[in-house]
């Protein structure tokens, strides 16, 4: 069986039918045709059927075709993976960005310094656009097409109030105390944070809950008695900002989210976004 012939076959899944496939392959339709028939002489398993004269795509050709579309994806991937170790890589790598995870700018500071010649490009999400990778958090949002994500990093999730709190002397609390505290939530149209906190608070919904539509209004509730729960780095730098707010940390077994880097499963990825993919990966592994 060889890779040609395989090739053929996906292009044939991929434009519909012999005709186009061969046209675009350039080469003639009765080579390709032929080529079929020996292959599905080798795998003993009809893969054709033939209407008018053409030979189509059966249930079991249209299976197969894809379990090896995806199988010359791994090939190409690993091959563009192998690329990646080269130094004269140069380019573009496009980063969709769901969440933000800790110590961002630190990795990038990182990355640019030993790859001056990779530029990395971030954007908010849109699934109408194409992205090498994605940054994102848990809970994973319904993405248009298929991606593999792989964690990142860990963060530990802190209460924010106000030092004129009832809890203002407090230094931990537990999750199921926050059901009787007002809280501020983020929109669901407006933060991954918010299917976060749903999933938190499902068994222990607070009574009294604040939606707003940005972390600035959200402080703006905690300025005035209520209480939310920040990512740790997020919720230091509020309170170093302003003064009148302070953390409270959760106890033992604080809930923490998790921060994944996506790529997609059904294209080739390139070897800059390799390069990029594992760098960040190496980097949140030697933290503490």
């Amino acid at each position: 069986m060889e890779l040609f012939t395989l090739q053929c076959l996906c292009k044939t899944l991929q434009e519909g039918g012999l005709a186009p496939a061969a046209q675009a392959l350039g080469i003639r339709q009765e080579a390709l045709e032929q080529l079929m028939i020996n292959l599905e002489t080798e795998l003993k398993v009809p893969l054709f059927q033939r209407e008018q004269g053409k030979l189509l795509l059966n249930s079991n050709g249209r299976r197969y075709s894809d379990r090896v579309r995806q199988a010359l994806c791994m090939l190409e991937d690993a091959a563009l993976q192998a690329a990646s170790a080269r130094d004269d890589l140069h380019g573009t790598v496009r980063l969709g960005l769901l969440a933000t995870p800790p110590e961002l700018p630190a990795l990038l500071s990182y990355f640019s310094n030993d790859f001056p010649r990779i530029r990395l490009q971030f954007e908010e999400y849109s699934p109408a656009e194409e992205y090498d990778l994605l940054l994102a958090a848990d809970p994973l949002p319904a993405l248009p097409a298929p991606y593999t994500n792989l964690a990142l990093v860990q963060e530990e999730m802190v209460v924010v109030i106000s030092k004129q709190h009832a809890w203002a002397t407090r230094r931990r609390c537990q999750l199921r105390e926050l059901r009787n505290q007002p809280i501020a939530m983020p929109d669901p149209g407006h933060s991954t944070l918010s299917g976060y906190l749903r999933g938190l608070f499902a068994k222990n919904p607070p009574h009294i809950a604040f939606w707003a539509p940005s972390i600035l209004k959200m402080m703006i509730f905690v300025r005035n008695g209520a209480c939310t729960v920040l990512p740790l780095v997020l919720a230091e730098c509020i309170c170093k900002e302003d003064p009148s707010l302070r953390l409270v940390h959760f106890g033992k077994k604080p809930p923490k989210r998790t921060y994944r880097i996506l790529r997609r499963e059904d294209v080739p990825l390139p070897a800059i976004a390799h390069r990029f993919l594992d760098y960040a990966q190496q980097f949140y592994r030697a933290k503490p």
